[in-house]
């Protein structure tokens, strides 16, 4: 009982001393694409968004997304971190897919509350961004087919047009 009594006492202590530590998360989904292009019937896509949902964690914490966060955000003086910089930052963060791989958990430990919060946010806006310019079709594509679409659509036009100009013109219908 006297050793279990002196190492609460001792853990107590410890605890005292140590600077507290705060822990937030952020949860990104990972959704499959709205659209998927089909121009012609016997020309299929293959699913190949399983595959996709394992890398999102290994690009969490890449140092091109976490280099946008350190960019984004500058921690405030109660987080108590000396250098702002990646592996600072590095130190602070994990990401983990459990259970339902389209997850995935962003977890930011600080020493600031706020901070933490705030950083686990950034993180999370920054993953988006960076998955969405990877994985999905940017506005640029849609404007592309946006402008085939219309294009297409006067060709039609102007194709109807000629085919009524002719048929118009056109005596054998009348003979026949």
């Amino acid at each position: 009982v006297g050793c279990a009594l002196v190492a609460a006492i001792v853990a107590f202590g410890v605890t005292a001393l140590m600077d507290p530590t705060y822990e937030a998360s952020a949860v990104v989904l990972i959704t499959e694409p709205r659209y998927q292009m089909q121009f012609e019937p016997r020309f299929e896509t293959v699913d190949q968004w399983q595959p996709a949902y394992k890398a999102f964690p290994e690009l969490a914490t890449s140092d091109g997304v976490l280099e946008t966060v350190v960019a984004a955000y500058e921690p405030s003086p109660e987080a108590g971190i000396e250098r702002w910089r990646l592996a600072a930052l590095k130190e602070m963060v994990e990401a983990s897919s459990e259970g339902d791989p389209s997850l995935v958990k962003l977890t930011v430990s600080c020493g600031s509350a706020g901070d933490a919060a705030a950083l686990a946010n950034v993180w999370a806006e920054k993953l988006v961004e960076r998955g969405n310019e990877i994985y999905s079709e940017g506005e640029e594509d849609a404007a592309f087919f946006q402008r085939q679409t219309s294009q297409a659509q006067e060709a039609l036009d102007k194709a109807e047009e000629a085919l009524i100009s002719f048929q118009a013109r056109d005596r054998a219908s009348i003979v026949s």
